[in-house]
Parts: C-alpha cells; structure tokens; sequence
C-alpha cells in the first residue's frame, strides 16, 4: 500500500469517525437509556453498531474468495496499523465487525492476495472500515 494512502488513512480517519458518529446521536430506549450508536468491546474484540449507523456509515461487505493458494480481498477491505500489521475486519453476523489479521502476498491496487487470512467465503467489510478503525480506537467520542 502506498505511504501516501497511509498517511491519508490516518488523517482521514478521526475527522470521518467524528462527524459520521456524532451525526448518528445515541438512540434512546424505551427506560430511556441512552444507546451508543456504536461501541467496541475490548475483551471480545468486537464492533458492534445499531442499524441506523450501519446505514449512515454505508457499510458494505464481500466475501473473500480464493485464487489458487492464495485468499483474494479488495483492496479496499485492506488496513495496515503504523507498525505495518495488515488485517481486516470481518462481518460473522448482522451489525457486528471483528479485525482480523492477515498476510498480505502482494496488492495490485485494486485486490490484495493473501497468505493467511479469515477463510473463503467469511464476510469482510469494503466501505466503512476507516469509521471502523476510528471506533475501535475510540476516536469521534
């Protein structure tokens, strides 16, 4: 992946995280409790937002395939931390997100070839995975 898409990444990520969020509100139950639009589960590793931010954010998913030996992701479902650790985060169920790490063969722009990975078929998300990243580490709260 480029530099210039990380440092771009980085710098998009809190500002998209913050409006798009914010925007969202906390819903309000019927014993009106405040609901987060979103939350992350340290323990578990999970994302999991209601229905309207999925909406708001347009989440989008596509299942992993496979070519030869190698898994194969759009490109766009790819995230690298700063210390150059790739991974994804998977859809297992409706509304809720899980980073999984992944070795990244090569990426030609528009698919990345893996090595390891989640296994064909698993859900992986294609739009929304700055926002994601933005609320597991908590940025836009």
């Amino acid at each position: 992946m480029p530099t210039t898409r990380i440092r771009r990444l980085a710098t998009a990520v809190p500002l998209l995280a913050t409006l798009l969020l914010s925007a969202c509100g906390g819903a309000v139950s019927d014993d009106h409790e405040v609901v987060d639009p979103a939350r992350y589960d340290e323990g578990s590793g999970r994302i999991t937002m209601t229905q309207e931010a999925s909406d708001r954010l347009d989440i989008q998913t596509v299942p992993i395939r496979s070519r030869g030996e190698l898994l194969v992701v759009p490109s766009a479902a790819l995230l690298v931390e700063p210390d150059g650790t790739f991974y994804v985060y998977t859809n297992p169920e409706p509304l809720v997100f899980i980073p999984q790490p992944i070795d990244v063969d090569r990426d030609d722009g528009e698919m990345a070839f893996l090595t390891e990975g989640p296994p064909e078929g698993t859900e992986v998300v294609t739009v929304g995975v700055p926002e994601l990243y933005g609320i597991q580490y908590g940025m836009g709260h």
